[in-house]
């Protein structure tokens, strides 16, 4: 008897096992799916992250400024879930989430190389560090395409970005030590300063992404400031 009871623990716990693994292999088969189908519309992966499953729900966060919309809105998640609904396995539902954007504040001491103009080059380092296309072609420093879900602000990549513009000679974005000095920054909007200069970045979460607008009106949406010397 006792060992009749045994085999149906040991059976009923195959069983488990075997319902188990094939839930997660149909999971990962849905995610796959839903990725390549998304690969396929839109062209680009990393504007897209896929939040843990929660039972059978896949929920799915997209960045609206890559694929031309303004936000995350019902017209927005209609779209997207029209386009990917064929390609969804039975028994899983899909849901798209909004991503959260992080406003950086920025600001850096700018030491201009002899023969330049101040006031030129902070006009062309402005001009560098927009969320537009430039007028020779290029997307600025901070236009929507450049940054995707998680990926962290590097300070080495915004002074090599600087450097490149004509007559900087020298950037630097450590905080201030005396009264003195710029109010130099390399932050999180709102937030006080913290180790993200000595880390060398501003470390965001999976489901965020860096936004810097530089709009003075909204100054709230993100911002860069460079205090320019040197130069003539």
């Amino acid at each position: 008897m006792i060992g009749a009871i045994e085999d149906k623990i040991v059976i009923a716990e195959i069983i488990h096992n075997v319902r188990r693994r094939g839930a997660g292999q149909q999971k990962r088969r849905t995610r796959s799916c839903i990725d390549d189908a998304m690969g396929g519309i839109h062209g680009d992966g990393e504007h897209r992250t896929f939040l843990p499953f929660e039972g059978d729900l896949l929920r799915i966060a997209v960045d609206p400024h890559f694929r031309g919309a303004a936000a995350v809105d019902d017209e927005f998640r209609a779209e997207q879930l029209a386009r990917l609904s064929r390609f969804r396995l039975a028994g899983y539902d899909l849901e798209i989430v909004a991503p959260r954007y992080v406003p950086v504040d920025l600001a850096a001491s700018v030491c201009v190389a002899p023969g330049f103009l101040r006031d030129d080059v902070e006009r062309r380092l402005r001009r560098e560090f927009t969320d537009r296309i430039l007028p020779d072609g290029r997307r600025g420093f901070f236009h929507p395409d450049e940054f995707s879900f998680g990926q962290p602000l590097h300070l080495s990549r915004v002074v090599a970005r600087m450097m490149m513009v004509p007559g900087v000679r020298d950037a630097d974005f450590t905080p201030p030590v005396a009264p003195v000095d710029p109010p130099r920054r390399f932050k999180r909007w709102g937030r006080p300063q913290g180790d993200e200069v000595s880390e060398g970045r501003i470390a965001i979460g999976p489901l965020e992404i860096i936004r810097c607008d530089n709009d003075p009106n909204y100054p709230d949406n993100g911002r860069i400031e460079f205090f320019v010397g040197g130069g003539a």
